[in-house]
């Protein structure tokens, strides 16, 4: 039986919400170190999350059990749960999950089963941890931004990267935009703010054109990370990273076009 608790709810429902305009419907699992999500849309973009057990209020797991869960039943579900609310997830035998959001005065608590699903494809595809050409840290709020302005004029994205900064282009019907940032260092108490590039002193500029919409809908992670991480790698893919404090991680990895 799994039965774990997180303090604030509403981190899970951030997470859904990051990825079920790509998928479906998937399974989580569970092993007593950590809960997991592997995934894959029809494009070929893969969806990795760890949120390690830790940093729950409790977790119970005495062995590996996976759930399939349709994301879009979960997510409407989770509009049943407070802001402050705490979280607990229970395993109903092998049919159901149970969510239970509870106030922080006690005074409220909503209980729901959602029914278990099992009728897709299991996939277990894990993004490969490869020595990066160029890795980009900066804002997350920076990168939503110039995602929302430029999707209204291209469905495609160049990224350039040097050692000094990255820059966002977009080729249109009415010309073309380029959106830079520089790279910056800020005071200690705010590393959020920063754009950090880190690239081997012989590497020549790096540059991938990619999907621009499937790079805006990744950042509905934003809510997880102050930052987020841009790892342009040998086989030809853009690694997306959004670390989630104290937990894990949520990671996309998309083909270049």
């Amino acid at each position: 039986m799994v039965r774990v608790e997180l303090g604030r709810g509403r981190l899970l429902m951030e997470v859904v919400e990051a990825i079920k305009g790509m998928v479906e419907s998937a399974y989580f699992d569970f092993s007593p170190t950590q809960m997991s999500l592997n995934a894959i849309d029809s494009n070929g973009v893969i969806v990795n999350l760890v949120l390690r057990s830790n940093n729950f209020n409790s977790y119970e797991c005495p062995f590996e059990q996976t759930m399939g869960i349709d994301l879009d039943r979960m997510y409407n579900v989770f509009q049943l749960c407070g802001h402050d609310d705490s979280l607990t997830l229970e395993s109903v035998r092998d049919y159901a999950v149970k969510l239970i959001f509870t106030s922080p005065d006690r005074d409220t608590i909503a209980t729901i089963e959602l029914n278990l699903v099992s009728d897709f494809l299991w996939t277990d595809f894990v993004i490969k941890d490869t020595e990066p050409y160029a890795v980009v840290r900066m804002p997350s709020s920076g990168l939503e931004s110039m995602c929302k302005m430029l999707i209204v004029a291209s469905d495609t994205i160049i990224i350039s990267v040097t050692k000094e900064q990255v820059k966002f282009s977009i080729i249109c019907d009415t010309g073309a935009i380029d959106y830079t940032f520089v790279q910056r260092t800020v005071p200690a108490d705010k590393p959020e703010d920063e754009t950090v590039i880190q690239m081997h002193e012989t590497m020549e500029p790096v540059s991938m054109m990619v999907d621009l919409e499937y790079l805006k809908v990744f950042t509905k992670a934003t809510l997880l990370s102050k930052t987020v991480t841009l790892k342009f790698c040998p086989d030809d893919n853009l690694v997306v990273v959004y670390q989630i404090p104290r937990f894990g991680f949520l990671k996309f990895c998309m083909p270049k076009e």
